[in-house]
């Protein structure tokens, strides 16, 4: 165990990825056992389900992730990409941009210079 990654002489993802099941599945049983009040303000996790009033909702439509003001995976990568992005134009990250991007060289950018050309 090295900074919460799973380390084997075999490194197999299915590994890793089971002792973080293991170990998220004693903290729910830890929450369950010792939060007499679950409610949409002390717990915004993924122990939605275990909040009696969220239990009706479906997951897959992610209404109960909504109730809690919470988004999905998708969009939070999404947005880390952007700001990942960001950072990397800008010189906040110092990585050679062009290894990445290519920025527009034509002089319609709506006001700034850093219009990113799309590539297929």
């Amino acid at each position: 165990m090295d900074f919460g990654v799973f380390v084997d002489e075999e490194p197999k993802f299915h590994a890793h990825v089971s002792k973080i099941v293991e170990n998220a599945s004693r903290l729910l049983g830890l929450i369950r056992a010792n939060f007499r009040c679950l409610d949409t303000v002390t717990i915004r996790r993924s122990v939605a389900k275990l909040i009696p009033e969220l239990k009706h909702l479906p997951y897959d439509h992610f209404k109960r992730l909504r109730a809690l003001g919470l988004s999905i995976l998708h969009h939070l990568r999404r947005r880390g990409d952007m700001m990942q992005t960001h950072k990397i134009i800008n010189g906040i990250d110092r990585v050679d941009s062009n290894i990445f991007f290519e920025l527009s060289s034509g002089s319609v950018t709506r006001g700034h210079n850093q219009k990113l050309v799309k590539t297929c």
